[in-house]
């Protein structure tokens, strides 16, 4: 799934490449990828409208138009973008194709089917559920040690807690496993098990990861955006493989209904 810096990858390359274009037709291909909020024909009403810029809220990538309506992109567990040239060979499993006015177009890709492009009148974006409930950026400044410490004050694992999306807006599974990684705390412990601390070292470790893999989203040069693949995780899908701080083989054991990955020397 595109979690944060995915998002924050697509967002930052397409306000250079895309700002600014007009859009001059969509495709629903899979005739489920696009939706209006208030029951409007998506491609009658965006066709012709300028792409005034993108942001990202969560793991949503938010485009704003020309007449002040705006257009929430949710990737769901297995979508993905791709900036290719009109009348490229359509990738598999693609599911909605928006053209634009400078010979490219951004293709909507997604194995399950799930991912999704809602149109928002007014730019509304109240009324789509991923853009619901949602708690603070980690660059927000209200994001500190003590605004974790009370979220994090739960019975529930470490992992939970973190992909819990009123908690800390962004996260996933995968990040989840290497920002634990990095704090050294193991991704099944307690939240309320944490000291004062670790809490601090959680916190901390969420910059350092989010940074370092949005800026290698960034200078991404691939066509398909939201899966770069992994090579910026240290631990995540790395059952087996040895750790890169201690060399111990890292583990991945079942939590819920995932695996969790973690170094069993490293993390406590």
């Amino acid at each position: 799934m595109p979690e944060l810096p995915e998002v924050e990858g697509m967002k930052q390359r397409l306000n250079k490449m895309v700002t600014g274009r007009l859009i001059s037709d969509v495709r629903d291909i899979s005739g489920t990828a696009t939706r209006s909020t208030d029951g409007t024909p998506f491609r009658d009403a965006v066709v012709g409208l300028g792409i005034t810029g993108f942001d990202r809220r969560a793991k949503n990538l938010l485009i704003s138009l020309s007449n002040g309506d705006g257009i929430v992109m949710h990737f769901m567990r297995e979508g993905m973008l791709e900036y290719a040239p009109i009348g490229a060979e359509l990738g598999p499993h693609t599911q909605a194709v928006m053209t634009l006015d400078n010979g490219h177009d951004l293709r909507l890709r997604d194995t399950m089917r799930t991912a999704r492009w809602t149109l928002c009148p007014g730019n509304d974006t109240s009324k789509v559920s991923t853009m619901q409930k949602l708690g603070l950026e980690y660059t927000d400044a209200a994001f500190t040690p003590d605004y974790l410490k009370v979220r994090l004050d739960k019975k529930s694992p470490l992992k939970a807690l973190l992909v819990d999306q009123s908690v800390i807006a962004g996260i996933g599974n995968a990040y989840a496993h290497e920002i634990a990684f990095e704090a050294g705390i193991r991704p099944d412990r307690a939240g309320n098990s944490l000291s004062g601390d670790e809490i601090v070292r959680v916190h901390r470790a969420i910059g350092l990861v989010f940074d370092r893999a949005i800026a290698a989203r960034v200078a991404s040069t691939l066509s398909i955006m939201g899966d770069e693949g992994w090579e910026v995780a240290r631990i995540h899908r790395r059952k087996g493989q040895p750790c890169p701080v201690c060399g111990t083989a890292l583990l991945g054991e079942k939590l819920g209904g995932n695996l969790m990955y973690y170094c069993p020397t490293c993390q406590h």
